[in-house]
């Protein structure tokens, strides 16, 4: 009968080590993946971040303007704040007006309509304006060169945007400002003004006579405000 101790030995012997073997693999594997997962908790960070500055160059407050041309092609910019953050609707604040050049506006005649004068000038919402303008007021201002009260008070003046019209006020109540029809104008959009100027009658030569060689320097000013509505 043969012998199986030398053969069954290594059986014995072998089926033993395997399992601790797997067992001692098995224990540095759970090892490793516990001081994998205690690293991970204690010590990576990490962290994104997005530029909030619109395109990249920061903040800014939306652009805005109206401006104004004596023929509706050449457009400016009258104005700048003489107090910063302040509202550039003072006379102080007129940098350099534009020159409407009026025909007969030297030569008035007291009572006489055939030498009336006529100016017309625009105003636009600036074509790269953020939001629509709604012009507000018509006003006159005294330019800053000497002006003859008697003259100044003596004129009428007739307003009109198109829609709606002011006929025969007075310097002082121009000097305070008119509504007119306070239209909303998309940007690029341009409303017409007409001005005209009379002298009336004063009620005798010797009055009529007073207010030769006398002059007014006068400036019209139009006040805008930007608005959310869109324009129709």
């Amino acid at each position: 009968m043969p012998d199986n101790t030398t053969q069954t030995s290594p059986v014995i012997i072998e089926e033993p080590r395997r399992r601790r073997r797997a067992a001692a693999f098995l224990g540095i594997g759970a090892l490793g993946a516990m001081a994998l997962i205690g690293v991970t908790m204690a010590s990576f960070t990490d962290a994104e971040y997005a530029a909030l500055n619109g395109s990249g160059d920061g903040y800014a407050v939306a652009a805005w303007n109206i401006q104004i041309s004596a023929d509706g092609n050449a457009w400016v910019d009258t104005t700048s704040p003489s107090t910063p953050g302040q509202p550039d609707n003072l006379p102080i604040d007129v940098q350099a007006p534009i020159d409407l050049a009026i025909a007969g506006a030297d030569a008035l005649v007291p009572g006489d309509a055939a030498t009336n004068v006529t100016a017309t000038l625009y105003v636009r919402n600036e074509d790269t304006s953020a939001r629509n303008a709604q012009l507000l007021k018509f006003r006159l201002l005294e330019d800053s060169t000497a002006t003859d009260t008697a003259l100044r008070d003596a004129l009428r003046f007739t307003v009109s945007d198109g829609q709606s019209t002011f006929a025969s006020l007075s310097y002082s109540a121009l000097s305070t400002g008119v509504a007119l029809s306070q239209p909303v104008i998309a940007p690029g959009s341009v409303v017409t003004y007409t001005i005209t100027v009379s002298l009336p009658d004063q009620g005798s030569a010797t009055q009529n006579a007073a207010l030769q060689g006398l002059r007014a320097n006068l400036l019209a000013a139009i006040d805008g405000v930007s608005t959310v509505a869109a324009a129709t």
